[in-house]
C-alpha cells in the first residue's frame, strides 16, 4: 500500500494527540501533506511536535466539512477521546469516502471512545490500532469486531524517550510519569476520579 499523499488528522485529548504525532511526522518526512483540526489540549501537544492544526473550537460544521473536502484527504488519522469530540465530527463526514484509522493510547474506556450511547459503536473507523494483544482481547470482549483491530503498538511509547539519555543519571532519583489526571478532572463527568498525579507523587515521597 502506497503512502497517502494527503492525510487529514484530528484529536482532542493529550494521549490521543501524542499517539498519532510520531506517525504523522514520519509520514510528513516521506512526503505526505498534512491537515489537522484539533481542540482542547491536543492543539498544544501538536504544536510541540511542530504540527500545525486549525482550532476546531472556532469552526462550525459547515466550515469543518468544507475544509476537509477542499483538502481531498486519502486518509483520516485520529487519536481517541470520549464525548462528541472533533475527530468524531470529521469521521462522520468522511466515512465511506476516506479510509479512517484511529490509534489507541491506553487500556481503558474502549467502547466509550467509539460510541454515542452504550456500545452502539456509532463512531467506528475502518481500523483501530492498539498497543498490544491484551487491548485487542479486551476490546473483542466488549463487542468490537476483530477485523477492525490491529496490534501495532503506540507510536508515542516507541519514541517518547528518544531525547532522554543517562548522562545525568542519579541512582537516588526516580522518574515519575503520569497521565494529566488533574487536567482531566476539570472536564464534565470526570470530577470524581478521587486522585490525581500530584496525590500519587506525594505518596511516593
Amino acid at each position: 500500500m502506497s503512502l497517502p499523499k494527503h492525510i487529514l488528522f484530528g484529536a482532542n485529548d493529550h494521549g490521543g494527540a501524542h499517539a498519532i504525532a510520531p506517525a504523522l511526522l514520519a509520514c510528513r518526512e516521506k512526503g505526505s501533506v498534512l491537515l489537522g483540526v484539533a481542540t482542547w489540549p491536543a492543539r498544544s501537544i501538536f504544536a510541540g511536535y511542530g504540527l500545525e492544526c486549525t482550532d476546531g473550537e472556532i469552526m462550525d460544521n459547515q466550515a469543518l466539512c468544507a475544509s476537509a473536502d477542499a483538502f481531498t484527504p486519502e486518509l483520516f488519522l485520529a487519536g481517541t477521546s470520549g464525548g462528541n469530540s472533533i475527530d468524531k465530527k470529521i469521521l462522520e463526514h468522511v466515512r465511506g469516502r476516506v479510509r479512517s484509522v484511529y490509534i489507541l493510547d491506553f487500556w481503558n474506556n474502549y467502547w466509550q471512545r467509539f460510541s454515542e450511547h452504550e456500545r452502539d459503536f456509532k463512531y467506528l473507523p475502518d481500523l483501530i490500532c492498539v498497543m498490544d494483544q491484551s487491548a485487542k482481547t479486551e476490546m473483542i470482549a466488549e463487542g468490537f469486531s476483530p477485523e477492525h483491530i490491529a496490534v501495532t503498538g503506540n507510536p508515542y511509547f516507541s519514541h517518547f524517550a528518544d531525547a532522554i539519555d543517562t548522562a545525568k543519571e542519579d541512582a537516588h532519583q526516580i522518574l515519575f510519569i503520569s497521565q494529566p489526571i488533574a487536567d482531566t478532572m476539570k472536564r464534565p463527568g470526570f470530577e470524581n476520579i478521587g486522585f490525581d498525579e500530584f496525590d500519587v507523587l506525594r505518596g511516593l515521597q
